[in-house]
């Protein structure tokens, strides 16, 4: 499996970076989202808990998929706790 980076953001406001990839994987099904969250987090040399994998596309006809990863600054479930108790009160 082969990663490309097809475009990179920063996004301070949600302090992350929202990267979409092209995942070449030929002669193999469509990655799950734990393998490219493992194979982004190796690349990126951060810890898989930091890692988010939002969408996987396969391209029809070819090997090869579009995915939507974001790496946050902190790890997720820190960041998805914190926005459960934003304000001081607990959302439903």
């Amino acid at each position: 499996m082969k990663l490309q980076v097809k475009s990179e953001r920063n996004n301070p406001f949600l302090r992350r970076k929202e990267i979409d990839l092209i995942v070449d994987h030929e002669g193999q099904a469509t990655p799950s989202r734990e393998l490219v969250r493992e194979e982004v987090a190796k690349v990126l040399n951060v810890g898989k808990e930091y890692v988010e994998v939002k969408r996987i596309m396969s391209v029809k006809g070819v090997a090869k998929s579009v995915a939507r990863i974001y790496v946050h600054e902190r790890p997720i479930e820190e960041t998805k706790a914190e926005a459960k108790t934003e304000g001081g009160e607990e959302k439903s």
